[in-house]
């Protein structure tokens, strides 16, 4: 597995291997970027390398979810006593696996594609023509949950309860040191949920994550964290951030049309968009990647199959529908494409 540097066990060489990759490919496009140019990352020769590189980010991406097996005894991200909510049987365990299901799914896919956001990210700081990097904040790392409803947003209380922990957790990594670079890190963290059923209690509002009592100026954590709603179809946006990484949580992708459009919107060509997707089975997992594979041909890249997710709840969903002897769990399964690739 490539080399890793000390900010918690996240993935370096691969960037820096990407990188000579493009100068070595695309020499010219290396020095338009050396001398300040603006350079299309999707045009010519250039987009070619870009990709060239980019399968090589990925390829380490593969070695390193194939690594991680199954559950880990420490986490980069998650702290040991919320892990063992997800591998003890308790009560009290299910409970907490439930509440921090969300979370731990954001803070796992994170880690996991980390050197492919890395990437994307050098890539933006070095042009400003890519058609998914254009509006991007420098220093400032952006996950859209789209799909939302009042399962995760019920109330402005609803959505802190739901990614809360996570932000508890990337504010303790940036603390001891994690996405430390000064291109592809950040100290800003916004979180926009959007879905045409987010609940009209919390459209248009933005909640901060940073409790009034933490002077975030002076800390070495997250400078600001904020949640976004918006309610709308993911399609339907103005690009107005530009999104690291995209999580539909128990999206029925396979029971409902109108994410066809959205899929169809990620696969762009260029737009390389990340899209983790949950579902309460694998078998509904398995019939989410056959409508995702359809709609995206030739333009989608499925970084893991549907597998059973390590961060489900462990509290079974009734559900009246559910064949006989097939439990259903939050998060049960899960699989992530690279689209517009």
């Amino acid at each position: 597995i490539a080399r890793r540097n000390d900010n918690n066990g996240l993935d370096v060489k691969a960037i820096e291997s990407a990188m000579k990759n493009i100068r070595l490919k695309s020499p010219h496009f290396a020095t338009s970027l050396d001398e300040g140019a603006s350079s299309a990352l999707v045009d010519g020769d250039y987009g070619d390398a870009i990709d060239s590189a980019l399968a090589e980010v990925l390829d380490t991406v593969s070695r390193n979810i194939e690594s991680r097996g199954g559950s880990k005894a420490k986490h980069e991200l998650i702290p040991q006593n919320s892990l063992a909510s997800f591998r003890r049987n308790t009560e009290k365990a299910k409970r907490a696996s439930s509440n921090l299901t969300r979370s731990a799914i954001m803070a796992e896919s994170l880690v996991r594609l980390w050197p492919a956001i890395s990437f994307k990210r050098r890539m933006a700081a070095l042009s400003s023509c890519d058609s998914n990097m254009d509006t991007r904040e420098p220093g400032t790392l952006v996950i859209q949950i789209v799909g939302a409803d009042g399962v995760e947003c019920s109330s402005e209380d609803c959505a802190r309860r739901a990614v809360f922990p996570f932000f508890r957790w990337v504010d303790k990594a940036l603390r001891a040191g994690s996405f430390s670079s000064s291109v592809t890190g950040f100290s800003s963290l916004i979180i926009l949920m959007t879905g045409p059923c987010i609940p009209d209690a919390v459209v248009g509002k933005e909640m901060s994550l940073i409790p009034e009592h933490i002077d975030s100026q002076t800390s070495s954590g997250l400078l600001e964290a904020k949640v976004k709603f918006e309610q709308r179809e993911c399609h339907e946006t103005k690009e107005s951030l530009a999104v690291d990484l995209f999580i539909a949580f128990n999206a029925g992708i396979w029971g409902y049309d109108s994410w066809r459009p959205t899929i169809a919107h990620m696969c762009q060509p260029g737009r390389r968009t990340l899209f983790v997707i949950t579902a309460y089975t694998i078998e509904e997992s398995e019939d989410d990647a056959e409508v995702i594979a359809e709609v995206a041909q030739a333009r989608g890249r499925q970084l893991w199959p549907p597998e059973r997710c390590p961060f489900s709840s462990k509290v079974e969903r009734p559900t009246s529908s559910a064949p006989a002897g097939r439990a259903y769990y939050q998060n049960g399964a899960w699989q992530t494409w690279l689209l517009g690739c």
